[in-house]
């Protein structure tokens, strides 16, 4: 249930046959796919929760150490969000 269920319970990739494979390839599996990836997250009720734990637990983390899908997003617009976001408590 949504309620009393954390959000990642919900998560597309939970169910998901090649989780590993499609949302958080290892470095020597390559990119996985991240376009079927990205499509299915796309859609689903808990984007926003999972992205917001993403940005939370990278923080601060070049690109090149950010893996997999996570709500809907790439490594690199990961990075993107994360450094405008700095950029703006820079500025204030």
């Amino acid at each position: 249930r949504r309620d009393v269920d954390p959000w990642h319970v919900q998560a597309a990739c939970r169910s998901h046959p090649q989780a590993d494979e499609v949302f958080f390839p290892t470095h020597t599996q390559g990119r996985g796919d991240v376009r079927a990836a990205l499509i299915l997250c796309y859609g689903w009720p808990v984007k926003d929760q999972c992205l917001e734990d993403a940005l939370t637990q990278e923080k601060g983390l070049p690109t090149s150490r950010r893996f997999g899908v996570y709500g809907a997003t790439t490594p690199q617009q990961r990075s993107d969000l994360d450094s405008s976001a700095t950029a703006r408590v820079v500025r204030l």
